[in-house]
């Protein structure tokens, strides 16, 4: 199964016309790749139609760079999916490590808490400042399910295509809080 970053950026790349390796995240839609309002409201109707989700307008006016599209994107989706679920599920506490890749003397970096959009954009950081062959560690709370672990790895596979390896696992809570 594809990821979500990965079936955005075919379409993207698809109705842009633009090879997929040249949808970085930082790259700038208006400013790198000439796409203005016609193109964003194209790119917003292939994308709901690929993910099957309406997605929000008012996020979408918002976005500048690719790495904005996907998470509005992904955030688009997860809302879709906790709207056809009965039941409320609990916000995604976790503990995120960095280990460096080719830095030496570079120190691990850890972050713990209750997963937002703010928190997941720390993380990235994190793990884009350490650099390519870095690995993230994502520890989730034992009492997350299948869902949860399967968003969060979504929401970061796109590191992947920066060399950086991710991995989702279950914690016990303790491990969490440290």
């Amino acid at each position: 199964m594809q990821t979500l970053e990965r079936r955005v950026r075919q379409v993207v790349a698809d109705r842009l016309g633009v090879d997929q390796r040249d949808l970085a995240p930082a790259v700038s839609l208006p400013d790198d790749l000439g796409v203005d309002s016609l193109d964003f409201r194209d790119l917003a109707l292939a994308l709901e139609a690929e993910m099957n989700v309406p997605l929000d307008d008012g996020v979408l006016g918002s976005v500048r760079c690719y790495r904005e599209l996907v998470a509005a994107v992904v955030e688009s989706v997860w809302r879709a999916e906790d709207r056809a679920s009965p039941a409320v599920a609990p916000p995604v506490v976790l503990r995120a490590r960095i280990a460096p890749g080719r830095r030496p003397g570079q120190a691990d970096v850890v972050r713990a808490g209750r997963l937002d959009p703010y928190l997941a954009e720390v993380i990235a950081a994190d793990a884009l400042n350490a650099g390519p062959g870095s690995r993230l560690d994502l520890g989730l709370a034992a009492a997350a399910g299948d869902t949860e672990a399967r968003r969060v790895a979504e929401l970061f596979a796109w590191l992947d295509q920066r060399g950086i390896a991710v991995r989702v696992d279950r914690c016990q809570a303790q491990d969490v809080a440290q």
